[in-house]
């Protein structure tokens, strides 16, 4: 397995990797919303190309990606975390291997700030976040925050 930087190249795995996910984990991990859009994706890539964010993929020996790792914004007030693997990934480690890139990633390490959301009912999820200082926020929470997600801050 390897973690490495995504790039406008990747974008074919990029969207197989979305499209290869479960109902029940794109309930939980829906990055660029409920309808998956390659144009959406190809920003991203662009994007992360031009520095605005850091996304990390985790591929298998075969090239397949297995596992998406980012950080947005990165030259904004409020960075936003998020990470998803494929179902087959989960629960064998990959998801605080795959955390610990982005939040060990020089561009990444000393933001004073950074962000997350997380469906309520995924602890597994949240206890990682947990262990790397992020706490649920109350007070001051996006508006745009559902009923069913925490926003979580970690400040250093």
């Amino acid at each position: 397995m390897e973690i490495r930087d995504l790039t406008t190249a990747d974008l074919e795995v990029f969207e197989a990797f979305y499209r290869s996910l479960s109902p029940e984990t794109a309930t939980l991990f829906r990055p660029f919303g409920w309808e998956l859009r390659r144009a959406d994706l190809l920003t991203h890539l662009r994007e992360t190309e031009a520095g605005e964010h850091l996304s990390l993929g985790l591929f298998n020996e075969a090239g397949e990606m297995e596992g998406h790792g980012f950080m947005l914004y990165l030259g904004q007030a409020q960075p936003s975390f998020g990470l998803g693997l494929r179902d087959r990934m989960q629960g064998q480690g990959w998801g605080p291997k795959l955390m610990a890139a982005v939040m060990e990633d020089p561009r990444v390490a000393s933001l004073p700030l950074t962000t997350l959301t997380v469906v309520k009912t995924n602890d597994r999820a949240r206890r990682i976040y947990e262990r790397w200082g992020y706490v649920i926020v109350t007070e001051g929470a996006p508006e745009w925050l559902t009923d069913r997600e925490w926003y979580m801050e970690r400040r250093i």
